[in-house]
């Protein structure tokens, strides 16, 4: 009886480690990117590492086509997302890049940029970009 209980237990922790490494470890399945209709104009690049991000100010022109290209120089998963503005690169593995095209808004205003893996954001990994 003791053997299934531990067989059991096994189970359940090998699932939840399962659940743990698909939802918060694994890399995404593709890589969202927003169409801006055009070429991009502006070329930015951005390094994350554990936890910041290098540039962690970024300017753009009111109307800009810009495309944020994301490197991984750190360790585990990293993403860049602009909830405000539905940009996000996916996660993006250690040694990896991925960019993410957008338009920038018609009007001025300043929007923080995150990493979206649980905890990141409180350890320091967020950002200001500004429309200008």
């Amino acid at each position: 009886m003791k053997k299934w209980i531990l067989v059991l237990v096994i189970i359940i922790l090998a699932a939840g480690g399962y659940y743990w490494y698909k939802n918060y470890y694994a890399p995404a399945q593709g890589t969202p990117v927003t169409s801006t209709g055009g070429n991009p104009e502006v070329f930015v690049n951005v390094e994350a590492r554990e936890y910041s991000f290098t540039p962690s100010s970024i300017t753009v022109s009111k109307g800009a086509r810009v495309r944020i290209t994301l490197t991984n120089g750190g360790t585990v998963y990293h993403s860049f997302t602009v909830d405000a503005l539905s940009l996000d690169t996916g996660l993006v593995a250690p040694g990896s890049t991925a960019s993410v095209d957008f338009t920038a808004p018609q009007t001025a205003g300043s929007y923080q940029f995150h990493c979206s893996v649980v905890g990141h954001a409180d350890l320091g990994m967020v950002g200001t970009l500004t429309v200008k």
